[in-house]
């Protein structure tokens, strides 16, 4: 038994606004001591637009309606690092006496909105006939004068 089926019409749009920065120093009180410090930074910001368009048919290959979703992500990430250093020269057989010091923080948060409408032949609003499908991500559909919300975290799924 046949089905039918969609015929689908993707369009994403990619745009990164990305920075990278180090910088770092060394400081010699004397020949045999050495202090240093550095320090890194990267940030990073996206936007991604999506529209995808698509078109139902049924077994006959008839069309019964379409539905479209429109996308935007808009994501951040932020990436820091700083490095301490001593080193110290003891004798002069080589031995030396060091301390490195590190602290790196990363944060990364995302923004997701994705609205699916589904309209008939007519472009008149129709309810779907599955409203959420078992995922770890959290799926937010809405339809025009009726809203159908669902989140699933990992543990439900």
């Amino acid at each position: 038994m046949e089905t039918g089926g969609n015929d689908y019409d993707n369009f994403f749009g990619f745009r990164f606004n990305t920075h990278n920065a180090r910088a770092g120093m060394d400081y010699q009180p004397n020949a045999r001591t050495t202090i240093g410090i550095s320090a890194n930074a990267i940030v990073n910001d996206g936007l991604v637009r999506s529209d995808s368009r698509a078109q139902s048919f049924d077994p006959d290959e008839k069309m019964t309606g379409h539905f479209n979703t429109l996308g935007n992500n808009d994501l951040h990430r932020r990436n820091y690092s700083v490095n301490g250093n001593f080193r110290r020269q003891l004798d002069t057989l080589g031995r030396e006496l060091t301390a490195d010091l590190d602290y790196a923080r990363f944060g990364s948060w995302e923004y997701q909105n994705y609205q699916t409408s589904y309209l008939d032949l007519n472009n008149t609003p129709r309810v779907p006939i599955f409203a959420c499908l078992a995922t770890s991500a959290a799926i937010w559909i809405s339809i025009p004068q009726r809203w159908i919300t669902c989140i699933l975290w990992p543990h439900w799924a």
